[in-house]
């Protein structure tokens, strides 16, 4: 249901996918990362978008958490800027030892400042 079209059955299956830390999801979700973003929530603030409210897959990929490290870490290759700072968005909301050390690798590859 992720890799299919944008429509309220998706959203619901992303947020499902989120709530469960459903890792099996993270291939497909890596995927959908090509979309645009789409809001998880339907007002944004400032402290919102650090949460990535603005952004479901990127906040199912947070939520779902360790399994999704290695997909994630592969973002950060990508030429597009944005789609790098929606990797380092969602491994600074896992937060944990090794997405800290996935932060510190892709830092020396950042073109970037």
């Amino acid at each position: 249901m992720i890799r299919g079209p944008e429509s309220d059955l998706w959203l619901d299956a992303i947020r499902l996918a989120g709530k469960l830390k459903a890792a099996e999801a993270v291939p497909a979700l890596q995927e959908a990362m090509s979309r645009p973003p789409v809001p998880a929530e339907a007002y944004i603030t400032f402290a919102g978008l650090e949460r990535l409210d603005n952004d479901i897959v990127a906040k199912t990929l947070s939520q779902i958490g360790e399994p999704a490290i290695p997909a994630v870490t592969s973002l950060p290759k990508s030429k597009d800027s944005r789609m790098r700072y929606r990797a380092i968005l969602i491994l600074r909301n896992i937060g944990s030892l090794s997405a800290r050390k996935a932060l510190e690798n892709q830092r020396s590859l950042e073109s970037n400042p």
